[in-house]
């Protein structure tokens, strides 16, 4: 299974509502909340739509918590990724980049994970060119 795909019910369901129109609608409502931002500005629906983007990305791809399963707590201290495939590998890079880009100060696991994927891959990549 992918490390990137949810592993409960539960944030399947908070996906599915963010995505299902009536959840949507809710969701820019909670997003834009007071119609100026914080320095007094008006919200640009580019803001709004990227909060929304980070948002479902942060539910799809979350940091493990280690204290949560065996999976979680082997993902949180990078001990899966010899058991990746190359493909998952890319998947899961290009997932959480496009999460970094996203996020103003991306969490220190996230950084690490990018790094250790970028490395893992470029070990394989003359490997399997090889082939």
């Amino acid at each position: 299974m992918s490390a990137a795909v949810p592993d409960n019910v539960g944030d399947l369901q908070k996906i599915w509502r963010n995505l299902s129109p009536r959840g949507l609608r809710a969701f820019d409502r909670k997003l834009q909340g007071p119609a100026l931002s914080s320095r007094g500005t008006a919200k640009s629906p580019g803001d709004v739509a990227r909060a929304r983007l980070q948002h479902l990305f942060d539910l799809a791809c979350p940091d493990p918590d280690p204290m949560r399963t065996a999976e979680d707590f082997a993902r949180a201290n990078q001990m899966d990724v010899d058991g990746l495939t190359l493909d998952e590998i890319h998947r899961e890079r290009i997932l959480l980049k496009i999460r970094w880009a996203l996020t103003d100060r991306p969490s220190g696991w996230l950084e690490e994970r990018l790094a250790r994927l970028d490395g893992e891959a470029a070990v394989r990549r003359p490997a399997a060119r090889r082939r």
